[in-house]
C-alpha cells in the first residue's frame, strides 16, 4: 500500500533526506516510465514517519484530512527488483469507516497530550548509574521531538518525571 509518511522526520536524524514510508507498515510508491512501479524505502533502521491513515487511527486528524491511497495488486518483480504491471487497487477512507466503523472518539474529542515514563532498575540500593541516566534521558528527549514532528504537533509528550 502507498503510505507515505505526511510529516517527514529524516530531518531530526541526517542533512540528506530519505524516502520516508509510514511507520505502521506500507511503502512510498513510485511510478517509473513504461508503467514500472518502484517502492521507495528508508534506509534499513532508518526513522520513519507516519501516514495520513497512522494520524487517523490515533485520532490526530479526522477522515476528511486523509487523501485516497492505493494498493498495488498482481505486479510481478522483475529480476532488476522493479514491479512491473499491477493494478492500482483504491484505498479510500470512507471504504475503511464503512467497513470499521468511525473512528471513537473522533480527532476533535481524541487524547492529545501523553506522558513517557522511562524505568530504569538498579540493584541493592544503588541509585542509577549516571551515564545510563543520561542515555534515558536522551532517548525520553528525541522521542519526545520526534511525536511532536510526526504528528506535525497534534500530539505532545511530555516526560513524566519533574
Amino acid at each position: 500500500m502507498n503510505a507515505p509518511a505526511v510529516f517527514p522526520v529524516s530531518p531530526l536524524f541526517t542533512d540528506s533526506p530519505y524516502p520516508e514510508e509510514s511507520l505502521m507498515g506500507g511503502m512510498t510508491v513510485e511510478t517509473l516510465a513504461g508503467g514500472t512501479i518502484t517502492s521507495r524505502k528508508a534506509p534499513w533502521g532508518a526513522a520513519t514517519g507516519l501516514s495520513a491513515l497512522d494520524l487517523y487511527v490515533m485520532g490526530m486528524i479526522g477522515p476528511e484530512e486523509v487523501p485516497d491511497t492505493f494498493l498495488i495488486t498482481g505486479s510481478t518483480r522483475g529480476d532488476d527488483g522493479l514491479n512491473r504491471g499491477g493494478t492500482d487497487t483504491p484505498v479510500r477512507i470512507a471504504d475503511i469507516v464503512k467497513a470499521n466503523g468511525a473512528r471513537n472518539p473522533p480527532a476533535k474529542d481524541a487524547q492529545r497530550q501523553f506522558k513517557l515514563g522511562i524505568y530504569l532498575l538498579f540493584e541493592d540500593g544503588r541509585g542509577p548509574d549516571p551515564d545510563k541516566l543520561a542515555q534515558a534521558r536522551g532517548i525520553e528527549a528525541a522521542l519526545i521531538q520526534y511525536f511532536s514532528v510526526a504528528t506535525g504537533g497534534r500530539m505532545t509528550v511530555g516526560a513524566s518525571r519533574p
